[in-house]
C-alpha cells in the first residue's frame, strides 16, 4: 500500500489490462479501504459492434468489470477508445442511463478530440478524458476548446517520458489535488504528481 501511503486515492485500471486479470488484482488490493479511494476502469468497444448491440454490450461488459473488481459500483468508467462504426452520442446516451442507475458515478472517453468530446458532452456531461500528455506530447494545449471550459478534468497517461528519456528521476512525489466535475455529484481525488529530477531529451 505504498501508493497509499503516498497520499494516492485514485486507481486506473481496465478490461483489457491482462485479460481482467489487472481489475482483479485491484479489487483485491482495494477491498479493505475501497470507501478512501477512487476506482476507474474503461470499456474496449468491439471494431464489429453495430448500434443496436451496443446497450447490451456495455452492461455486459461493465457487469464482468465490477464482478471482477468486486464491487457494486465504478466510480469512473471510461471509454477506452472510440470506434469509427458507433457515434459518441450513442455511448453517452448509455452512460446517462448508467449513471442514473447508479453503476456508474461518472464516464469518461480516453484519445479523444475536441470535437468528439464536445458531442459526448452534450448528451451526457463527462467527468474526465485520459489522453497521453507529456513534454513529448501536448496535444491539450492545442485544442480549440480545452476540456477546462467543459469542466471535463484531464487524466493523463504516459505523464513520464520513457526511462532512456529519464535516466535521472528521483523517488521523491508530492500529491496534487485535482477536483473531478461533472458526475451527478463531485469527487476529490489525488493524483501522485510526475518525480522530480533533471531529465534529458535525445
Amino acid at each position: 500500500m505504498s501508493a497509499i501511503n503516498l497520499g494516492c486515492t485514485f486507481f486506473d485500471t481496465a478490461e483489457v489490462y491482462g485479460d481482467g486479470d489487472n481489475e482483479r488484482l485491484v479489487g483485491r488490493a482495494l477491498a479493505p479501504i475501497r470507501d478512501q479511494v477512487v476506482i476507474a476502469t474503461k470499456l474496449r468497444i468491439d471494431e464489429e459492434m453495430t448500434r443496436a448491440q451496443l446497450g447490451k454490450y456495455v452492461r455486459t461488459h461493465l457487469d464482468a468489470s465490477l464482478v471482477r473488481l468486486g464491487i457494486d459500483h465504478v466510480d469512473l468508467y471510461y471509454q477506452h477508445r472510440l470506434v469509427d462504426s458507433i457515434p459518441v452520442e450513442d455511448v453517452a446516451a448509455i452512460m446517462g442511463e448508467l449513471i442514473s442507475e447508479g453503476k456508474i458515478g461518472g464516464w469518461g472517453q480516453s484519445q479523444v478530440s475536441a470535437e468528439q468530446l464536445r458531442r459526448a458532452h452534450a448528451v451526457t456531461p463527462l467527468t474526465a478524458i485520459q489522453s497521453e500528455y507529456s513534454i513529448m506530447e501536448r496535444m491539450f494545449e492545442k485544442m480549440s476548446s480545452p476540456p477546462a471550459r467543459n469542466s471535463v478534468s484531464v487524466s493523463s497517461r504516459s505523464a513520464r517520458l520513457p526511462a532512456a528519456f529519464c535516466p535521472a528521476r528521483s523517488a521523491r512525489t508530492t500529491p496534487t489535488p485535482v477536483t473531478m466535475s461533472g458526475a451527478s455529484s463531485p469527487v476529490s481525488i489525488k493524483i501522485t504528481s510526475v518525480p522530480t529530477g533533471r531529465c534529458w531529451i535525445y
